[in-house]
């Protein structure tokens, strides 16, 4: 079987799809190890990802870091600026 280029496993989804007709993402999305790279670059280095609880960091300068998409995360410093129960960091795929 012949492995569809990454343009057309990307093509099979429509991002533009009426409510109505929406759906979810395609199975290939799942598995594909190209998906994961774009995804990577895309989505886990570009947007705030949760890093863990607030009860983790009780006291300002306590931090925590995390591995997300195999990639070491930068230390997530507690602050002032927490969003509900969760400690969110930006920028997370910088390696150390």
């Amino acid at each position: 079987m012949t492995e569809l280029s990454l343009q057309k496993v990307l093509s099979i989804y429509d991002d533009n799809a009426p409510l109505a007709e929406a759906s979810t993402i395609p199975a290939p999305w799942y598995v594909d190890t190209r998906i994961f790279e774009l995804e990577k670059q895309t989505v886990f280095s570009r947007t705030w990802q949760m890093m863990g609880r607030v009860d983790q960091v009780g006291k300002l300068g306590q931090f925590v870091t995390a591995n997300v998409a195999g990639e070491p995360s930068s230390p997530c410093v507690a602050t002032m600026a927490y969003y509900g129960r969760s400690l969110m960091c930006a920028g997370i795929m910088r390696r150390l």
